[in-house]
């Protein structure tokens, strides 16, 4: 598909007014959640990039590089006649301390030559550059995101919207069903202003020369499918002490306790062994691998998640093993593939039952918007993970629970 062009402006911004012990070279304690923000990006499963956080002023900065692949068709049937990948660098500047707060991304894509910096303020409709096409004969289709934001004392509300523009025979329509809020009104805080809000604005960010990895295919496995973490599972924590070593871990405020993120399931073993299990996908809707379970051996399939190339599925267990390892089920057990089939992975306590972050996105217009809101939501859901251990705390992260996409 021809002059697929990527922009990301996902509105990362944190940090609190309080000072406090801080990482090195940080002024704020917000460089410290801002880091972990960073870690959790890259750490993200199926995500092939990098982030890194700005320890010098200000801290609400991350600066990101990474790959992505699509699958030659989606899960509507539309042939793109190969698979496309998208090599890129992209980075977020929040300028919480203008007058009029604004919000700089920039997005790099060297195969296409892009290098592009925009700088966005409140009630802004901007056009994706790339993402105008035509859908049919007569008809074509521009994708736009439109922001809100604003600041109240030491915190910034903000959302994120795409919303698609169709033209057919002179007229112009926005199709709710092709509108989804991928940022829905979150409010967070940022680190104090030294002075009032100044009216000349901030500086345009320097980019830096971008080298993004190429993307690499997830090889079959050979070994035991189950890929089980404990850690700190268990442990006591609370506000401050985050469970952080393990990026499938968070605080949980009701226990007081690190237990499984949503994207995880708890499990306990045949010795009584409590571990967290990466949930699995099967069966569930999807544009590209990244929306699978990589690490449990899925892979997006004619738009549905699959085991990879030399695996097949266990129902006993729910997982994805190397062939000839899942043992065939009885015969009077003809009960195991209906009930399995509608079964659904384990919602965790952020998560509400028939909501799945790998639905459909945006009514799929094409190849274009579906790489776009892939990276958003990659990047957005990494953050969404940090939310529990705040809850109670002034490092709130509030957000819409909406996370089925149309």
């Amino acid at each position: 598909m021809a002059n697929l062009v990527l922009l990301c402006p996902l509105l990362i911004i944190t940090g609190w007014s309080s000072l406090a012990t801080a990482a090195p070279g940080s002024e704020h304690d917000s460089c410290q959640v801002w880091d972990r923000i960073a870690q959790q990006l890259t750490t993200n499963t199926g995500a092939q990039q990098s982030c890194w956080s700005n320890y010098s002023d200000p801290c609400t900065r991350i600066d990101c590089s990474g790959a992505y692949e699509y699958n030659s068709k989606n899960t509507f049937g539309l042939d793109f006649g190969k698979s496309i990948e998208v090599d890129y660098c992209f980075g977020i500047i929040l300028n919480h301390c203008d007058k009029n707060i604004s919000l700089d991304f920039y997005m790099q894509v060297p195969a296409k030559d892009v290098e592009k910096t925009t700088r966005v303020y409140h009630n802004t409709l901007l056009s994706i550059p790339g993402l105008s096409f035509a859908v049919s004969r007569g008809t074509s289709a521009q994708g736009y995101l439109y922001f809100e934001m604003g600041r109240q004392n030491n915190s910034v509300t903000f959302s994120v919207t795409v919303k698609v523009r169709v033209s057919f025979a002179g007229f112009t329509r926005w199709p709710t069903t092709l509108q989804r809020r991928l940022i829905a009104n979150e409010t967070v805080p940022v680190p104090p202003c030294d002075s009032p809000a100044s009216s000349i604005p901030a500086r345009e960010p320097t980019l830096q020369q971008c080298h993004p990895p190429h993307w690499k295919m997830a090889q079959s496995s050979t070994g035991p499918s189950i890929a089980s973490y404990a850690g700190d599972l268990g442990k006591l924590c609370n506000e401050t002490d985050w469970c952080s070593k393990d990026p499938w871990l968070a605080c949980d405020d009701r226990s007081g306790r690190c237990s499984c993120m949503p994207e995880y399931n708890q499990i306990t073993d045949k010795t009584g062994n409590v571990s967290c299990q990466p949930v699995l996908h099967h069966g569930l809707p999807c544009i590209s691998d990244d929306q699978c379970s990589l690490q449990m051996s899925e892979r997006c399939v004619m738009g549905k998640c699959q085991c990879s190339d030399g695996n097949v599925f266990n129902q006993a267990m729910s997982t994805c093993e190397p062939a000839g390892r899942v043992p065939k089920p009885k015969a009077h057990d003809k009960s195991a593939t209906a009930s399995h089939s509608a079964a659904q992975p384990h919602l965790g306590p952020t998560q509400k039952a028939g909501q799945n972050k790998t639905a459909v996105i945006a009514g799929a217009v094409v190849g274009g918007l579906v790489v776009l809101a892939g990276i958003l939501l990659v990047a957005y859901f990494a953050i969404r993970r940090l939310r529990r251990p705040y809850h109670n705390s002034q490092l709130l992260l509030e957000g819409d629970d909406g996370d089925g996409i149309m």
